[in-house]
């Protein structure tokens, strides 16, 4: 058992509980670990792709979980600074669906050119948790970062990156055709 990664938008009651034909809004766990870790915002960088606006949709806290998490252990002057800084963070989402599409649109493009990224990511490397298992990872990045312009499910790892990214497309102009404004992630 683990935690999903889903686009969420500030309409989605009508967009996926109401309607039967909306696409896919669940990525793989692999990029949610890619968003977690940084290692997007590595590929990002190789790319030359500014992923702000992506970045942005990993700290949305619509339901300041993060300040009850920590809350029992702050003082008064601490929470308020940490709920000002978690309702900026919120700001920034704020109609930021257009700004989404253009950064998603922009990596495909540019994260189709490269090459070798599971030789560049190295996510099975230099990971503590992972010293046991390096084989798994492993083959797991070779799978995640192979053939980018197919759209791969496997049932051991997943989707790959080219497909992950292609619907996080899809989704979010979809999201937009039904009238969202603003998407964000939420993890279940």
């Amino acid at each position: 058992m683990g935690v999903d990664i889903h686009i969420w938008t500030n309409n989605a009651e009508k967009i996926l509980i109401l309607e039967d034909n909306a696409p896919e809004n669940r990525l793989s766990r692999t990029f949610l670990g890619l968003v977690g870790n940084g290692d997007l915002q590595d590929i990002a960088n190789r790319a030359s792709v500014n992923i702000a606006a992506i970045n942005d949709m990993a700290g949305y806290d619509e339901d300041m979980d993060e300040l009850e998490a920590y809350g029992d252990d702050m003082s008064e002057a601490e929470k308020k600074v940490k709920m000002k800084e978690i309702k900026e963070r919120n700001e920034r989402c704020n109609n930021n669906i257009d700004r989404v599409i253009k950064t998603v649109d922009t990596l495909i493009n540019a994260a189709a050119k490269l090459k070798n990224l599971a030789d560049v990511i190295h996510t099975y490397k230099d990971r503590d948790y992972r010293k046991d298992v390096n084989q798994f990872y492993k083959e797991a990045d070779e799978f995640y970062f192979s053939d980018f312009h197919l759209d791969k499910d496997n049932r051991d790892f997943g989707y790959n990156f080219g497909f992950d990214l292609r619907i996080f497309q899809r989704f979010v102009a979809y999201a937009k055709e039904k009238g969202a404004t603003m998407v964000y992630f939420i993890y279940m």
